[in-house]
């Protein structure tokens, strides 16, 4: 499929389609060319995560974001789990660091550019 994500997302999502609405794709560390105090919302949906330096992704997250602004970040928690009297379902997978998934990715035989 020849689909970029950004064709997928405008054409499942009417309002990506507006010129006033939208979103904004990019390195979640810095989120370059992102205006201070620009955008109203700043959403993350199970991809906090996989964010290296989460600190560097909530600082620029602050930063772009207007006075008031709202923050909303969907992940995996623990906690609700705990909540609600049972136990983390046996499917899901312990967290991972960085430095452990380098350590894995080592060992895989990728294709050089």
């Amino acid at each position: 499929n020849d689909a970029s994500l950004d064709d997928v997302c405008r054409s499942t999502y009417p309002v990506l389609r507006s010129d006033e609405e939208g979103y904004t794709e990019g390195n979640a560390e810095t989120l370059d060319g992102v205006p201070d105090e620009s955008m109203d919302s700043y959403t993350i949906a199970f991809g906090m995560r996989n964010v290296p330096r989460r600190d560097l992704a909530l600082a620029a997250a602050h930063r772009v974001l207007k006075p008031g602004g709202r923050f909303l970040c969907m992940e995996f928690s623990p906690h609700v789990w705990v909540s609600l009297g049972s136990k983390q379902p046996p499917y899901a997978l312990p967290p991972i660091t960085p430095s452990a998934l380098a350590a894995a990715a080592s060992n895989l035989p990728f294709v050089g550019p």
